[in-house]
């Protein structure tokens, strides 16, 4: 009888504590208890993403950094400009058009692709540092899209206290600053072990996450809008697409396993904090809602394509 490698069975024990946090999460949502969710949450939010934000930008090389911040910015300019702009002319401005431009543009780009490079291949830093600068480069975007889908004027003020307020926009400057420090100082040394067993730690503590995701699929019920179709080609079609086509020119050179990270991410569903942004801005959370749920089992498939492509 074989004994299936080290890697494959811890892999084997990441995806079975991914499938316990998306049942219990599941559970949760369903006996309509959300205390738990919302904690963890705001742990990941506030305390472990923010860690292992400042732990790559300290610690990985300056080239990966630079490729991805540029292959980043570039998507994000290509999709706040495209799908505000294609959703008017296809649905008209209200509520729902707001609710699908919200969505599309902003994916999970933490709480998914996180632990499922992590599970996959073993890494989270691809998807850390994607999301990274992904949420850096969104903040001010986040209230601006939402505020001119909604259909009120764009209030800078609401737009740089929104920026001043994201825990990732502290994370962010903390990380570039020690890095340009350490830069000055003859470069990083090596990480302390205590840093690298919290890296390690806050890494697994990540497939936590599933519960959110489970959480938030609880609660939707099922149905079709025309909305939801445009969300989901632009989550599994078009945004692999612009990344696929981004990728040879701006991550070349990459290890195999930050292409991936990429094109995880470029498939990863909406975010469920556009729940909260369309309630906050009056949008359709119905949208939203069905987007996340009927875009996530797809995304997962996805993450199970590149890896087949990119072992």
């Amino acid at each position: 009888m074989s004994v299936p490698p080290p890697h494959a069975a811890l892999t084997a024990v990441k995806a079975v504590g991914a499938a316990a946090a998306l049942a219990a999460g599941l559970a949760l949502g369903r006996a309509g208890v959300r205390g738990v969710t919302r904690g963890l949450g705001r742990a990941l939010l506030y305390v472990v993403i923010p860690y292992l934000m400042v732990y790559g930008l300290l610690y990985t090389p300056a080239s990966l950094v630079g490729s991805t911040a540029a292959l980043v910015a570039a998507y994000v300019g290509i999709s706040a400009a495209a799908v505000p702009t294609a959703y008017a002319r296809v649905f008209g401005r209200g509520r729902s058009s707001g609710a699908a431009v919200m969505a599309s543009v902003f994916p999970n780009v933490a709480f998914l692709p996180i632990p499922l490079t992590l599970i996959l291949y073993g890494n989270p830093m691809p998807a850390v540092m994607y999301s990274t600068i992904y949420n850096v480069v969104s903040a001010p975007l986040i209230p601006t899209l939402a505020s001119l889908t909604s259909g009120r004027g764009v209030d800078a003020a609401v737009v740089a206290r929104r920026v001043a307020s994201f825990p990732f926009t502290w994370a962010a400057a903390a990380g570039l600053a020690l890095r340009l420090a350490a830069s000055l100082a003859g470069g990083p040394p090596p990480p302390p072990h205590a840093a690298v067993l919290l890296k390690e730690a806050f890494s697994y503590a990540n497939i936590a996450s599933f519960a959110l995701v489970g959480e938030a699929l609880a609660r939707v019920r099922f149905g079709f809008r025309r909305e939801v179709l445009a969300v989901l080609a632009w989550r599994l079609a078009a945004s692999p697409a612009i990344h696929l086509a981004l990728i040879p020119a701006l991550l070349s050179g990459a290890p195999p396993a930050w292409v991936a990270g990429a094109l995880i991410e470029s498939a990863a569903p909406p975010a469920t904090m556009n729940v909260v942004y369309a309630r906050m801005y009056g949008l359709d959370e119905e949208v939203v809602a069905l987007s996340i749920a009927y875009s996530t089992p797809a995304s997962l498939a996805v993450a199970g394509l590149v890896k087949a492509l990119i072992p």
